[in-house]
């Protein structure tokens, strides 16, 4: 299994319209092979940072995802509304 953390900080006054971006981009990712698990959190102390936390069971499932033309169409919405780069981190079990 592999887990990927994706951080995106999101303009301030833009939260409300990112929001249908993020829970399209959710409902449809959870369909993809190999998909464990795919949600968004919200960062309580910088309400701006969304939060993508993602399991996947291969690396393989998450490269075909991360280069789905349409995962890439999708997220270039949200995109145009980050005012900094994503960080992103993919991350093993560690116990």
């Amino acid at each position: 299994m592999v887990t990927l953390v994706c951080d995106n900080i999101i303009a301030e006054n833009k939260l409300n319209v990112v929001a249908p971006y993020y829970a399209e981009l959710v409902k449809y990712s959870r369909k993809h092979q190999g998909c464990i698990s795919y949600d968004v959190y919200q960062s309580r102390e910088v309400p701006n940072c969304l939060t993508f936390v993602e399991t996947w069971m291969t690396d393989e499932d998450l490269d075909n995802h991360l280069n789905d033309p349409v995962f890439l169409q999708m997220f270039k919405k949200i995109e145009n509304y980050m005012i900094e780069p994503e960080v992103i981190r993919k991350m093993d079990n560690f116990l």
